[in-house]
């Protein structure tokens, strides 16, 4: 791969080509699961129409939502899926597998789709100004293309895309937006991340309150003592595509920060739910699904 050095507010994106694509168009439509809660799960709602060289592209999210009783709403993760800023969306069924999970123990969930390489992403002037005012140089690696850094700034706007999506209609799906959390693998893990980061850095009007962020096999060297998320972070100690040093890094970081960070490296895997595969995978004797649901547990 061509060596570009550039230094930009979210850097770290790293080329994740594990996870699957599908494409096709999209119909919105509601299936109802009477065995919990009576969850239904409502697919393709539109939640941003976003820039892109050429015109615009329409972003879709699928919502389960879940039909347990929250008095103020019910506790919301938003789920984007990986693929290296190159492949993937919200239809990879790894994900739709956890948000089934979760949507049964009484989370409402959020899968979203968000630009890529391929859509040739515009980014807004805000952005553009950001990623020269914040740049860091020790932030900066430096065996990454342009179009990987555009795509994972686009990606981290669409994320915020979905926020005031969720703001709009919280009341509608009884949802709770002070009661968030960014779940992501792969490029998405370094999307959740970047977000955290970001919101942390930058003045906003958001009235979303992220409660934590779930990185699975991703990572960011950004760093800010303003960033006090918890963090949840599993990663494959053999990993060749986004090496274990970038997890293990942020943890010490966080820990040095006072930031509630749980880690789950594991032996012998390498990147992706294909090795590293969280219902089947037992650390200190849990699931690591089971870890995950209860980091959800504390921080929620």
């Amino acid at each position: 791969m061509k060596k570009i050095k550039i230094s930009v507010l979210l850097s770290f994106i790293s080329l994740f080509f594990v996870i699957f694509y599908l494409n096709g168009q999209y119909d919105t439509k509601e299936i109802s699961d009477n065995v919990n809660f009576n969850n239904t799960k409502i697919e393709n709602i539109l939640f941003n129409k976003a820039n892109i060289e050429g015109g615009i592209k329409s972003l879709f999210l699928d919502l389960y939502k879940t039909g347990k009783e929250c008095e103020y709403g019910c506790p919301v993760i938003i789920g984007i899926h990986g693929g290296g800023f190159e492949l993937g969306n919200k239809k990879d069924p790894n994900w739709q597998k956890i948000a089934s999970d979760l949507n049964k123990e009484g989370y409402s969930v959020i899968l979203i789709d968000y630009r890529l390489v391929r859509d040739k992403p515009i980014l807004s002037d805000r952005t553009k100004k950001l990623a020269v005012d914040f740049s860091y140089e020790k932030n900066t690696l430096d065996f990454f293309e342009r179009d990987q850094i555009i795509a994972s700034l686009a990606a981290v706007e669409d994320v915020i895309a979905s926020f005031r999506w969720l703001e709009e209609n919280y009341e509608k799906y009884n949802l709770d937006k002070e009661d968030v959390v960014l779940a992501g693998s792969s490029a998405g893990a370094v999307t959740a991340l970047n977000t955290g980061y970001y919101l942390s850095i930058v003045e906003n009007d958001l009235s979303i309150k992220l409660k934590g962020v779930i990185n699975l096999w991703g990572g960011t060297y950004l760093d800010s003592k303003k960033f006090n998320l918890p963090v949840f972070i599993v990663h494959g100690e053999d990993d060749k595509t986004a090496p274990i040093k970038y997890s293990r890094d942020l943890y010490d970081r966080l820990l040095n920060n006072g930031n509630y960070a749980e880690a789950y490296f594991v032996e012998k895997a390498g990147h992706g739910f294909n090795s590293i595969n969280l219902y089947e995978i037992e650390v200190d004797g849990f699931l690591l699904i089971d870890h995950l649901k209860k980091f959800l547990e504390n921080i929620i």
